[in-house]
């Protein structure tokens, strides 16, 4: 298979967590849910407008929407390595985007199971299939940094 079908799954798996998250963030406080679901959105739109600006691999993203949302966003390409700030803007929110719902979904072991476990599914999918066959140099995750 190729990496564009990974990155797709390893979409349906980020988005899939996303969604429990907000479900039973909702189902915990409506307010939760919403907040969460505008958090998630944000930390995206944020990632897509910082790090995937800057990927010289973008027209051929393995996520196939994150090269083109990009794109809209900012039309020329911006160049050079990612600088210290640029990688804290994007992986401080991803990581609250996906440590923060561990607050509520404990008191529903079944939500929490599937969280993690699609997590675990996206990540491992992302890092063996998806980074590696990334032509981006500048990326501290792909292959073509190294």
């Amino acid at each position: 298979m190729s990496a564009r079908v990974y990155g797709v799954l390893s979409l349906i798996a980020f988005v899939g967590a996303i969604s429990i998250a907000v479900f039973a963030g909702w189902h915990e406080f409506p307010a939760l849910g919403i907040a969460y679901a505008a958090l998630a959105l944000v930390s995206l739109l944020g990632t897509v407008a910082i790090f995937c600006s800057k990927c010289a691999d973008r027209d051929r993203c393995g996520h196939v929407v994150l090269g083109p949302i990009s794109r809209l966003m900012r039309r020329e390409l911006r160049t050079g390595r990612y600088t210290n700030t640029e990688l804290a803007l994007t992986s401080i929110p991803l990581v609250l985007t996906f440590l923060l719902p561990l607050g509520w979904l404990w008191r529903s072991p079944l939500a929490l199971g599937g969280f993690c476990l699609l997590l675990l599914l996206g990540s491992i999918d992302v890092g063996a299939r998806v980074c590696p066959a990334c032509g981006n140099a500048a990326c501290p995750l792909s292959r073509a940094s190294s």
